[in-house]
């Protein structure tokens, strides 16, 4: 087990050679999933990627802090829209940079947040893609159980419970564009092993 805090991610981002902005900024950890239910207590765990699974971590940081479970990954999809295939959004270890999303609206049902820029996807097959491809950060159901269509390259809280703790601190923020910081978490494990931090 891992316990994070803001100075750890803003030290391993600044390693990087990430730029990270003042104010309230987001996160996604990519097979790592946090222990728990405590979203400000900091701690995660390797959990490996299992195909239609919620198993990684998104959350924020910054001005306010929370972990919650979640997919970084698309789901299990019989007939994907695009026919380049599902997008798996790059990490900050494979594109160099965050991603910026703005307020937007999931599907017309409730308010999310949706791509403000192009951004760099791999596509089945491993190749790389970049365009506005309406990724979004939005929750699945209740306590859903697998990933499936809920993303086809979304990043999506897993409980709607944990959804509406992460939205009350976005909304709180003020901000109109946030950053959304995906990190490889075996890599971040590997860094923080590095530095005695884990």
């Amino acid at each position: 087990m891992i316990t994070l805090n803001n100075s750890i991610i803003q030290q391993y981002l600044t390693d990087l050679g990430i730029p990270v902005p003042a104010g309230l900024k987001l996160i996604g950890i990519r097979g790592c999933i946090p222990v728990g239910e405590d979203s400000a207590s900091g701690e995660i765990s390797l959990r490996g990627d299992e195909p239609n699974i919620f198993s990684d971590t998104l959350g924020c940081f910054g001005s306010d802090f929370g972990l919650w479970i979640g997919t970084t990954l698309p789901g299990v999809v019989a007939d994907p829209p695009n026919p380049k295939g599902l997008a798996k959004l790059c990490t900050m270890e494979d594109a160099g940079q965050s991603w910026k999303f703005v307020h937007g609206s999931h599907h017309g049902q409730y308010p999310c947040l949706i791509q403000g820029e192009p951004i760099w996807v791999r596509r089945d097959g491993g190749y790389l893609d970049k365009g506005m491809f309406a990724i979004e950060i939005h929750h699945a159901g209740v306590d859903s159980s697998d990933i499936g269509s809920y993303s086809e390259g979304c990043q999506v809280f897993k409980v709607l419970a944990q959804w509406i703790q992460f939205w009350a601190k976005v909304e709180a923020s003020k901000q109109d564009s946030f950053e959304y910081f995906l990190i490889d978490g075996p890599a971040f494990i590997k860094w923080m092993q590095s530095k005695k931090l884990a």
